[in-house]
């Protein structure tokens, strides 16, 4: 565990470092379960999920290549 009190970049220890993923990841998990809370009550039929879903697929891709 004392790797983690490392400063590796700019400054920053690597565990701070992992506290910011962690604090990204969940700001994002957020994000997403917002949208997609506003996009629900835009499903009436199986057409509306149809040009509705791909757009949240479309998201959370863009989300995890930026990640990458």
């Amino acid at each position: 565990m004392n790797g983690l009190d490392n400063v590796v970049f700019g400054g920053k220890k690597f565990s701070d470092i992992l506290e910011e993923i962690y604090n990204n990841q969940k700001k994002k998990e957020k994000q997403i379960s917002a949208l997609i809370s506003e996009l629900k009550p835009l499903v009436n039929e199986i057409g509306d999920a149809t040009l509705i879903v791909p757009l949240i697929k479309e998201y959370l891709e863009i989300s995890v290549k930026n990640d990458e």
